[in-house]
């Protein structure tokens, strides 16, 4: 699987060239942008949220539509189509997608070899063969390729490479997905392991209170609580913590306060101040 490459520039750029998405309305204007390595998503101002790009594990939530397929099989969008109304804000990973609805529901899709999704059971596969030492294996990726209801009273969410966190109304962070290397907060501890032993879990389990914001990396998290202090788990082996080291973390570790904005990209971090100044 593709990590995602330079998501803070491909959303600016994506951002400059969406003013009338192919196939939208030409009234209508992004309200808000979401892009991953493979696919891209916007939510116009009337509500619906639009997807296009690579559909190989049901990224796009179209039920597995496509109005291309490449020489291996594999469908593709090459322009927008709506796939959920009265949306509000959405995130993709690597193969998934999240949008919180404006009545604060939260409705997911796509790839859950990890758990991203937010439910154990989906409704399609995709068999993908490999090889081993010269024995082919079969390996099976369970997706999502239509939308479904995870949760309620959801206030924002956010995606990583495979795993997701959102924010509900009452303050309190929930996550869910690949943890291997510590991103969800809650320790090493699994209900589940991956197909290739890896842990993950596959339903939301609640990490802190009184949170404001939270910010997916594609291995690591930045938590922004509401007394303005900035907290951060998962990958640190180039320093996207701010901890002042490489070890990873997988609970929780206050990194600075004072702090209004957080976004945290492939490998890296940022925290804009209540003062103005920016953090890297």
């Amino acid at each position: 699987m593709k990590k995602r490459v330079l998501p803070w520039i491909l959303t600016l750029l994506l951002a400059l060239a969406l003013a009338t998405p192919a196939g939208a309305v030409e009234t209508a204007q992004a309200e808000a942008l979401g892009v991953s390595g493979v696919c891209a998503a916007v939510v116009d101002d009337n509500g619906t949220l639009w997807t296009w790009g690579c559909n190989s594990y049901g990224q796009l939530g179209n039920d597995n539509q496509g109005d291309h397929e490449d020489s291996y099989g594999t469908l593709y969008q090459t322009s927008p189509a709506p796939i959920l109304e009265e949306v509000r804000s959405v995130a993709l990973g690597d193969f998934h997608g999240a949008a919180v609805k404006e009545d604060g529901t939260l409705w997911t899709w796509g790839c859950n070899d990890n758990g991203q999704v937010g439910q154990k059971r989906v409704n399609d596969k995709d068999v993908i063969w490999y090889w081993t030492f010269i024995i082919p294996h079969r390996f099976v990726t369970p997706y999502q390729s239509v939308s479904i209801q995870i949760m309620a009273d959801v206030a924002s969410v956010s995606a990583g490479a495979y795993f997701t966190a959102a924010v509900k109304e009452d303050g309190t962070l929930w996550m869910w997905g690949d943890n291997d290397h510590g991103q969800l907060g809650v320790g090493h501890g699994k209900d589940q392991k991956n197909k290739v032993g890896g842990a993950c879990r596959k339903s939301p389990v609640q990490v802190m209170e009184d949170v404001q914001a939270v910010a997916c990396g594609d291995y690591h998290t930045l938590i922004l609580k509401t007394d303005g202090t900035l907290w951060a788990c998962g990958n640190n082996g180039r320093g996207e913590l701010g901890v002042g080291d490489t070890t990873n973390r997988d609970i929780p570790v206050q990194v600075m306060t004072d702090v209004a904005a957080i976004c945290a990209g492939l490998s890296c971090s940022a925290a804009l101040k209540t003062d103005g100044t920016l953090w890297t």
